[in-house]
């Protein structure tokens, strides 16, 4: 219960500071002074290829919960991408994102699967954490590493890459191991798959959350193409993925999380050149779409039987 409060009060106050930083970090005149530089040619290529890869992004969410599922049971990937909608919306109106769980458990059609929705959900997000860090370790050495140190900070990112990988791939053996222990009087095994995910299902969701997380990076330059053709270059473009990284360990609520989201770029960017608002607007749109517009879809298709399971659920 502790924990509890302390979690929601430690990320109450990053959202509260969010909005005091924001305030007073941006130009509200500039920002409204803001112009499209992209010729219609290329504002017309920038949406279609932002709109293909907000479509690209759902549908391997949906194949990474496929996987996922199936360690229960097959799903279609149909079946996937609605069990996903239903989460984000959850996810998206209830404090700290502690909705997706019962989205995850109204997707176990049997009762002794639901025990299991914890584990389901974990294996869900781990690889995206872990896939994150696997593409934005090497770019952060690439964008911020001084080439004269480059050799010993070479060495320890060969390291701390092998300790990443390692660690991933023997998570079911660190979870094994706490299945010897008690929580409260209850066996861990309750509530864990025995070997599963299999090593393959591991690497399969380690690489569809690594190209989810490039999706993300391409949609961002996209919009800032279309904002403003000259602003990229090749260091730009490389931190887009580390930038991304940095927000995945930043707990937030994601109602709230583009708040975040744009106070972060706007110090982050300014690092690397003095259009940082340009940054904090364009990661507000790709949050809009890959967010807000899927959890707002998922909320109207729930059923009645749902709701009245999520509302007995919370009570």
């Amino acid at each position: 219960m502790r924990k509890a409060f302390w979690n929601s009060a430690l990320k109450l106050s990053l959202i509260g500071l969010a909005l005091v930083l924001l305030h007073q970090k941006v130009d509200w005149n500039e920002l409204r002074a803001l112009e499209i530089k992209a010729s219609t040619l290329m504002l017309w290529q920038a949406t279609v290829g932002f709109l293909l890869l907000f479509a690209l992004n759902l549908s391997l969410d949906a194949l990474s919960w496929k996987t996922v599922q199936g360690i229960l049971r097959s799903v279609t990937l149909k079946e996937a991408f609605l069990h996903n909608l239903k989460a984000y919306a959850l996810a998206f109106i209830t404090p700290f994102n502690s909705g997706e769980l019962a989205g995850r458990y109204l997707a176990q059609r049997q009762k002794e699967h639901r025990q299991k929705t914890l584990y389901l959900t974990f294996w869900a997000h781990a690889p995206k954490l872990f896939s994150k860090a696997s593409v934005g370790f090497p770019l952060a050495f690439f964008v911020f590493i001084p080439n004269s140190g480059q050799s010993l900070w070479l060495i320890f990112l060969a390291l701390a890459y092998a300790l990443l990988l390692f660690s991933y791939f023997k998570l079911e053996k660190v979870l094994s191991f706490f299945e010897k222990r008690q929580i409260r009087e209850r066996k861990l095994n309750h509530y864990l798959v025995k070997g599963r995910p299999f090593w393959r299902e591991k690497l399969k969701l380690l690489l569809v959350n690594a190209l989810r997380f490039l999706c993300f990076s391409g949609q961002m330059a996209l919009v800032l193409t279309a904002l403003d053709p000259a602003l990229l270059n090749l260091s730009l473009l490389a931190s887009l993925p580390v930038y991304y990284f940095l927000t995945a360990i930043i707990p937030t609520w994601a109602a709230f999380d583009f708040l975040v989201k744009s106070v972060l770029s706007l110090f982050f960017f300014a690092f690397l050149t003095d259009q940082e608002i340009l940054f904090a607007l364009a990661s507000a749109v790709v949050w809009l779409f890959n967010v807000a517009v899927p959890a707002l879809t998922g909320l109207a298709l729930f059923n009645p039987a749902e709701l009245k399971t999520i509302k007995v659920r919370r009570n």
